[in-house]
């Protein structure tokens, strides 16, 4: 960061240095692998992203076992997003949205190019990418998940934010209520007069957000295409189990800490706007034991 007067001098690490150290790494993935049948060893996101390399073939990433550390996350989001644009209907392709998304400039070219690959398939989605710069700790820091509310709302007061505002979830501290300059996502949102939606690292959210679907929905939708083409004479004696599991686990829930499941439910009713189809059409479709046979083979 700019707030090392006093401090040792670091030197940052160049490309041709991200490229050395990638070609190290790989050098050992290739003689572990030989050994043992795993590469063990991995470069995180950042070193590729400073080489300007393509991000490893999935099965190199051995099943992401460092995903949260950065090791991956922007390859498993891309594959991610590919698997969940099968399931984009006819009448979904035709969909007519315009929004915006603001980033650091690390991922800034990586999610144009997702973005890219959304509009290949639905051409009337107008999505502008914003990359914001860190003025709040300068230097060479270029991540998301460290840029500031202030940041946000002086960068992007004059541009076009579209009817949404999509930012990376991990902008926000861990309770999900404030950025880290203490700004909160309703002031910033009052400021740029757009609504915000904060979205994970994950593509089948990322996809969700751009189509303006809230994650549930999307689960749902695709859960209840799966049992359509399923046998539906089985009972539903699990049904109030797969509804909290269907709830809690595939939609977010971490803002409703401490709240009784019967209030989650309400909440995530609001959400999707949908109570009378969803909670009335689908879940009584649901026939549990089909439902246990595709969780667990």
């Amino acid at each position: 960061s700019k707030y090392r007067e006093g401090l040792y001098p670091l030197e940052p690490f160049t490309r041709e240095d991200a490229e050395k150290v990638i070609d190290t790494i790989e050098s050992w993935q290739n003689k572990v692998f030989q050994d043992y049948g795993l590469h063990f060893i991995h470069a995180s996101d950042e070193w590729y992203i400073l080489a300007g390399r393509e991000f490893p073939e999935e099965d190199r990433y051995d099943g992401y076992l460092q995903l949260e550390n950065g090791v991956g996350m922007m390859a498993s989001m891309a594959h991610e997003l590919e698997m969940a644009l099968d399931y984009i209907s006819t009448d979904e392709r035709q969909m007519k949205r315009s929004l915006s998304i603001a980033t650091g400039e690390a991922a800034y070219a990586y999610i144009c190019g997702l973005v890219e690959k959304i509009q290949e398939i639905c051409p009337m989605i107008e999505c502008d990418v914003y990359c914001v710069k860190n003025n709040f700790f300068g230097g060479q820091v270029t991540v998301s998940g460290l840029i500031t509310g202030r940041d946000l709302a002086e960068q992007l007061k004059d541009c076009i934010l579209g009817d949404e505002l999509l930012l990376p979830r991990t902008m926000l501290r861990s309770e999900g209520d404030l950025f880290l300059c203490d700004m909160t996502p309703k002031e910033l949102s009052e400021q740029l007069g757009v609504p915000i939606r904060f979205v994970s690292n994950d593509g089948a959210d990322f996809l969700d957000a751009v189509l303006g679907f809230f994650q549930l929905f999307r689960a749902a939708q695709i859960v209840i295409q799966l049992f359509h083409r399923l046998d539906t004479g089985a009972d539903n004696r699990l049904l109030g189990f797969v509804v909290d599991i269907f709830l809690i686990q595939v939609f977010d829930l971490r803002t409703h800490k401490g709240s009784s499941r019967s209030q989650q439910r309400n909440d995530c009713r609001q959400h999707i706007g949908a109570e009378d189809f969803f909670f009335t059409h689908a879940f009584r479709s649901f026939r549990c034991p089909i439902w246990a046979r595709f969780l667990f083979g």
